[in-house]
């Protein structure tokens, strides 16, 4: 997404050097929304705005006050104002003392510099452009003329703007800024070249609050004439190039008044600025998601033509382009003929087109396996000739931690961030290159650019040398200012300013002038990697290493679709399993037809094209309704909804492929199959027909040495039921299977219903519900002797927090034009529960529960909110199950469930993200996401000598601490033990959804333990995630096999590895392992092992993509903290 962007243009000492002819039009304010926006004076200048719809108001503020001596027949005043430039023109009125006077449209163009409009009674309003920002809207100085006998000496006006509601978004702005005449004079951070002579330039900043006047300006003892007009006057005086400080006096005079400044001359910086330019990719935002790969694949065609059109130009303006993401490119070579891919082959061999390692720009939804498999396509990209050394993503504020891991070997060895730091902290004062490594150390050269469309903010591409100059020239010396240690940089540009924007050659012809006219900067169109080689080469000893995780801001955005976001999450668990299940079919032999390997890719292309991170459409939330928002969001929800159907497909397919290679007996079973590489107990869910296991009778499921397990119903349809089977012990990468004995004898085991108690108990947990307050005032953990509660806490554990913005203005606190670090208290509303009850107690095999009911108005239907608290019989874990059916509220709201954990013993929060363990402001960048974050596989309290620890496979958002929401911490380093998940919200102001209604589910789990090693942590989490696969059979006729349980591989390594993925390889010859150490210790993989598979033929060290590093045979030391890929060659 991208919000309007420009850069500082002046700013003003104050030297009155004529008689004001106009009073100032703005004095004090009144009422209206504030906002920031840049205008003539600061880049971040306060200011009211209002728009033409109901949704934004009016605006209304008061004048300064008119002198008691004022004769004249008119009187004028004079304020500061932005407007939007619209092809659709919108009314706005004009109001004096709550009279209307008259309305005034937006313009539809730049093309008049003054314009005027003429109301009743002699009134009229005169608008001066001074500037236009990278939108091409304009702002400059407005002019009301008045009758005097419409005022009252002594007295100030008020003046109020309102839009005329057209449901528009046009708009209009009032800068909160007293005006006066100003002159200033600076020196400009360019050289320029004349007449073979180099000059630096000094600009003459003067604002003219009267009628165009003639006034003489000089720089010693040079001069000239120049007509002020009224508004803001830039005027660029040349002086010989100076070699060292030098003093001048510079001078403004006007009838009889003479104004002088004496300023220093410096020296300028000989910088060196790379251009890059390239396409945001947003699926969808700007049009519709169905459109966008047919414009990126049109935009690669132009920039080849591009190529051709500017072979002729210097070689610093030659067009170039750099591909943001490789999906568009992949695309590109699989639909377009081979004279049209030769043509981009050649062009990225001549460093002119660049192709970045990202598939797209992801949200932190993404799951680890999922990163490894969109880098795919560098190895095709390989074969081709086609290198990758830089990564871009651009847009979202973060990155996963294991991208460090994930590019090792691949070629690519920098990251480029265009971040944008709407409603986001930013990492570092200025564009930082650093070295940006993995928990294990691996390492990639970062860069933190500025926003992606930085040029377009500096007006590159609006066509004007002059204002981009003024633009550029600032932002260097800022650079300076913040003592920027190099004199070179880079930032991104786009060929128009909008996202999934086409290329554009603007920029050579501007670079092609500029280099032309100045000898500083220099000017270079370049791509990605250009400033990062230069870095790599000249300064990689200087620039310092952060070992921390980049969490990212805009994940929250995602609980704007609770249940597509669940369902996500869900998808990618099962498609582990499934791959797992494939793994097997390779590792005993079989074959993966290729069609599978195809759906497989196409099932992850659904899931990460939800998982980038563009939601829906610009006006999502103004206009939730209207045809684009529903379109867009009817085609984002469909990515996750496919993959979903895929995955349950792809699922059935695997367990087909592999029952080949399961022994099964001739009576009813079922396979339970455990695709991590660890030996599990748990609860395995399965469906069996009412046929084999028939309700009414007496039954036993038996493990392969005649032990009866629990089982206990979940819930039934007409043909069967959904079990819940406590299995022990399923090998790691192996399955086992049970028989079912049904006995014509009636069923007894059941589950029991037990009398209401605000108790529930086992061998491990005691915990009591308070029905005060709306959840558990106690988990007593029988094992540790303590209490998992902080009972300091506000919120009862389980509790429903659901909070009410007045305002989601309120948390645009931090945007590219407003960076306001001050916390004012979110205006807001929280609401509880209400008739809290426990309802039913039950005890079942497998596990007991407590089921409550509540109310919460306004928030869920007059059903309530349904919750069961469950407390396992054979594992050490309580489940908490939530039901309700949500209303759709388009105001802003959000939804948190409250687990305030005690923090005794020292207790230190930490969670999961993708490759590693973040301890919440300790290992994360500066800057990066700290009010709420994003969790993979758990969360945990870690304390000296226990750890509790928290999953949810559902809700992957949390606020640590407290809820923070809008506090935009810089780092937070929470003081307590308290997790808030953050359920669900509709805060953003666009992109994201505006509401949320229907039935929704999710549940949680948690454990304690006196293990507090990150291997335990994540083995709950991981194994809560991932299911175990099951599969019912009806029975082999003739079948002599017997039951048993066994490995395919033998993976069940040391404690501290973790399996996080197996998969057949595309090519079908192998089988590839992503395997993590998760405690900052030695692992050891042993290859021998291995090798005893005889369908094994050889193992080997592979990079994320596959490609071969060493033929192992030998047992395979793994660092602490580092990931490792292992190709298991069947063939």
């Amino acid at each position: 997404m991208y919000w309007a962007l420009t850069i500082l243009l002046v700013s003003f000492s104050n030297y009155s050097f004529s008689q004001n002819e106009y009073l100032p039009g703005y004095d004090k304010e009144v009422a209206g929304v504030d906002f920031a926006y840049p205008s003539p004076y600061l880049y971040n200048d306060q200011c009211y705005l209002t728009r033409a719809n109901k949704e934004v108001g009016f605006m209304e503020w008061e004048t300064a006050v008119i002198p008691e001596s004022y004769k004249e027949k008119t009187i004028s005043f004079i304020w500061l104002y932005g407007i939007d430039v619209s092809t659709q023109p919108q009314n706005f009125e004009l109001f004096v003392n709550d009279q209307v006077l008259l309305t005034f449209s937006n313009p539809i163009s730049n093309i008049h510099k003054n314009w005027k409009v003429i109301g009743e009674k002699g009134v009229e309003l005169n608008f001066y452009q001074s500037m236009i920002d990278s939108n091409q809207d304009q702002m400059g100085y407005a002019v009301l003329t008045l009758p005097t006998k419409m005022v009252i000496p002594g007295k100030p006006i008020k003046i109020k703007v309102d839009g005329v509601n057209n449901n528009s978004t046009a708009w209009y702005m009032t800068f909160k800024r007293s005006l006066a005449s100003d002159f200033s004079t600076e020196q400009l951070n360019t050289v320029k070249k004349e007449n073979g002579k180099l000059y630096n330039m000094v600009r003459f900043n003067c604002v003219h609050l009267a009628q165009p006047e003639n006034v003489t300006i000089s720089v010693d003892n040079d001069s000239k004439q120049v007509m002020l007009k009224t508004g803001l006057n830039e005027i660029d005086f040349l002086v010989p190039k100076v070699n060292k400080a030098t003093t001048v006096n510079t001078k403004i005079e006007t009838g009889k008044i003479v104004q002088e400044k004496v300023i220093e001359l410096k020296p300028v910086k000989e910088w060196t600025v790379y251009l890059v330019q390239h396409s945001h990719t947003d699926i969808g935002y700007t049009r519709q998601q169905s459109e966008i790969l047919a414009e990126h694949l049109r935009y690669i065609d132009d920039a080849l033509d591009f190529c051709d059109q500017t072979d002729h130009f210097p070689k610093e303006s030659q067009f170039r382009w750099t591909c943001e993401v490789t999906w568009t490119v992949r695309e590109y070579i699989n639909s377009r003929p081979k004279q049209q891919v030769d043509r981009l082959i050649k062009r990225i061999k001549e460093g002119r087109i660049e192709v970045a390692g990202m598939f797209l720009n992801f949200a932190e939804i993404v799951d680890e396996t999922a990163l490894a498999i969109q880098l795919a396509s560098l190895k095709k990209f390989k074969e081709l000739g086609i290198d990758v050394t830089t990564a871009m993503q651009n847009d979202v504020n973060g990155i996963g931690w294991c991208m460090a891991d994930m590019y090792q070997n691949t070629g690519v060895k920098y990251v480029s961030m265009g971040v944008h730091a709407h409603r986001a902290r930013l990492p570092f004062d200025k564009p930082t290159s650093f070295w940006w490594e993995s928990p294990s150390g691996k390492r990639l050269l970062a860069y933190r650019s500025e926003h992606y469309m930085h040029g377009n903010a500096l007006s590159l591409t609006a066509g004007r040398i002059d204002v981009f100059r003024n633009n550029l020239s600032k932002y260097l010396a800022k650079l300076e200012s913040k003592e920027y240690p190099m004199d070179r940089v880079a930032f991104q540009f786009s060929g128009y300013t909008t996202d999934n924007s086409p290329p554009s050659t603007k920029a050579c012809d501007i670079v092609k002038e500029w280099n032309e006219k100045y000898e500083w900067p220099k000017l270079k169109l370049s791509l990605a990697s250009e400033l990062m080689a230069y870095v790599d080469e000249n300064h990689s000893g200087e620039i310092e290493t952060k070992r921390e995780a980049w969490p990212d801001w805009w994940t929250d955005g995602f609980g704007s679709a609770m249940k597509e976001t669940k369902v996500s999450r869900i998808t990618y668990s099962q498609m582990l399993a499934t791959m797992g299940l494939f793994s097997m079919t390779q590792a005993s032999g079989g074959a993966i037809p290729k069609q599978i390997h195809d759906e497989i890719r196409n099932c992850y292309d659904n899931l990460l094209l939800y998982s980038e991170h563009t939601f829906g459409a610009s006006e999502s939330i103004s206009d939730p309704d209207c045809k684009n928002s529903k379109d867009q969001w009817s085609q984002k929800s469909s990515y996750v909804w496919m993959a979903n159907q895929q995955a349950n497909l792809l699922r059935e397919k695997a367990i087909g492929l592999v029952q080949p290679y399961v022994k099964i007996p001739k009576e009813p079973s079922v396979t339970v199959f455990n695709t991590l590489n660890w030996n599990r107990s748990g609860v395995a869910e399965a469906f069996i027909d009412h046929d084999i296991l028939p309700l009414d009778k007496s039954y036993r499921i038996v493990d392969e040495s005649g032990n009866r397990i629990p089982a206990q119903i979940i819930k039934s349809r007409g043909e069967g039921s959904y079990w819940a089977l406590w299995v022990k012990d399923v090998p790691a990468m192996g399955y086992a299977t049970y028989k079912i004995d049904v006995s014509d004898k009636p069923n007894i085991r059941k589950s029991t219903d037990m009398p209401i108690s605000n108790t529930i108990e086992n061998d491990y947990y005691k915990i009591e519900i308070d029905e005060n307050n709306n959840g558990l005032a106690s988990i007593f953990d029988k094992e540790l002797n303590r209490e998992l509660i902080d009972d300091a806490s506000t919120y009862k554990l389980g509790s429903f927090i659901y909070e009410l913005l007045e305002n989601r203005e309120d948390l645009e606190r931090l945007t590219n034009a407003l960076r306001d670090t001050v916390y004012k208290p979110i205006k807001k509303e929280t609401i509880q529960f209400s008739d809290f009850k426990i309802v039913e107690r039950k005890n079942g095999e497998i596990w007991n529960s407590i089921k409550c009911k509540a109310q919460i108005p306004d928030c869920a239907d007059a059903s309530g909110v349904n919750i069961e608290i469950r407390l396992y019989n054979y594992k050490k874990e309580i489940e908490l199950l939530y039901n309700m059916r949500k209303l759709s509220i388009t105001d802003p709201e959000g939804l948190y469930i409250a687990f305030p954990f005690t923090n005794d013993n020292d207790g230190q929060l930490a969670f999961e993200v993708q490759g590693g363990v973040v301890q919440p402001g300790k290992n994360q960048l500066g800057g990066s996401a700290s009010d709420w974050n994003t969790i993979q596989n758990f969360a945990t309290v870690k304390s000296n000598n226990s750890q509790i620890v928290f999953s949810s496979n559902d809700i992957p958002l949390v606020q640590f601490g407290d809820i923070n929401t809008g506090r935009y911490y810089y780092k937070k380093q929470p003081g307590n033990g308290h997790i808030y998940s953050w359920v669900l919200n509709n805060y953003w102001t666009t992109n994201f959804k505006a509401s949320q209604s229907g039935e929704l589910n999710w549940k949680y789990q948690i454990t304690s333990s006196s293990d507090n090693s990150n291997s335990f942590a994540t083995k709950f989490g991981w194994g809560n995630r991932v299911p175990l696969i099951t599969r019912t059979n009806a029975g082999k006729f003739n079948s002599v096999a017997e039951q048993e349980a066994k490995s395919f591989l033998d993976l069940n390594t040391v404690n501290n590895l973790l399996l996080v993925s197996s998969r057949p390889t595309p090519d079908g010859d192998g089988i590839l392992l992503h395997l993590r150490e998760t405690e900052g210790d030695h692992a050891i993989l042993d290859i021998t092992k291995l090798l005893q598979n005889s369908n094994v033929k050889s193992v080997f060290e592979v990079n994320s993509i596959g490609e071969e590093l060493q033929q192992l045979t030998s047992p395979l030391l793994i660092e602490h903290w580092e990931a490792k890929f292992i190709l298991l060659k069947t063939k």
